[in-house]
């Protein structure tokens, strides 16, 4: 996680040599299903009272349920293409007792080569009395493969006058959820079949709700039957036949064209 650059000229502190203590504090909790632990040995009696309230940790950036049996995720981890990746943030105002002034905020995505903005505030920003907090609920598609970076910048007038500077990063990487083999086979009547081989590549079991071939509509139409929702195991392979009727004498595409790709609507 990067260290928070200051602007700091200005502040009694500066002079004294050392960098004050931020007004504010940022942090970041990636939205998602909880996932369930089962543990053994802690059976109890009927009627029995367990030991203490569930706890909730206070880092939002790894919050957990302290019971043995339901956590959220302890960290950003792994998102699979295709997946809406979701995150809460809050910007808290830690001041001693004056209201952080002119609070403004921006988030961006980033991969290798683009960059995503996600949140940018506008105008003379926010006015947070100390205590509260301006919270965001951020979402957007992940359709890049590779390293993400979750890019944090929030900018205030503290109450020495001084406009300071609190960025922070959060990384996680995307992958490919299937893995996914092709092979292709003469028909009849000058038709093409495509048998798309399918492999469950994420440790979860998917529900798969569409497959399709998209074709290339210059040369073929997809004659095949729509693929009903079914489930897919952690590992687990299955196979689609495509069923292509030419628009042509020729079934053959030319040099250089594709038949089409395969489109996967999926859930967890």
């Amino acid at each position: 996680m990067a260290s928070p650059s200051n602007h700091n000229s200005g502040s009694p502190a500066a002079h004294l040599g050392r960098d004050p203590e931020h007004e504010i504090s940022l942090k970041v909790m990636r939205l998602g299903r909880p996932s369930v632990h089962w543990s053994l040995g802690t059976a109890r009696e009927a009627g029995e009272v367990g030991r203490g309230a569930p706890q909730v940790q206070d880092d939002m950036e790894g919050c957990a349920l302290d019971n043995g049996q339901l956590e959220l995720q302890s960290a950003f981890g792994e998102i699979f293409l295709g997946e809406t990746f979701s995150c809460f943030l809050s910007v808290k105002s830690v001041s001693a007792g004056d209201a952080v002034q002119q609070l403004k905020f921006k988030a961006e995505l980033q991969t290798a080569s683009k960059r995503y903005t996600l949140q940018e505030e506008q105008g003379e920003g926010h006015t947070v009395a100390a205590g509260d907090s301006v919270d965001f609920v951020l979402h957007r598609v992940i359709r890049d493969e590779g390293v993400h970076l979750l890019v944090c910048n929030a900018s205030y007038l503290s109450s020495y006058g001084v406009v300071r500077n609190l960025r922070k990063l959060f990384k996680f990487s995307a992958s490919q959820p299937f893995v996914l083999t092709q092979r292709l086979f003469p028909g009849l009547d000058g038709q093409m079949l495509v048998e798309s081989e399918l492999q469950n590549a994420t440790p979860f079991t998917l529900c798969l709700t569409s497959l399709r071939m998209v074709v290339n509509e210059s040369l073929f139409e997809d004659a095949s039957e729509p693929l009903p929702t079914s489930y897919l195991r952690s590992g687990s392979t299955m196979q689609v036949l495509h069923q292509l009727r030419p628009k042509q004498r020729d079934p053959l595409p030319p040099d250089g064209s594709s038949l089409g790709y395969v489109e996967i609507g999926w859930t967890r």
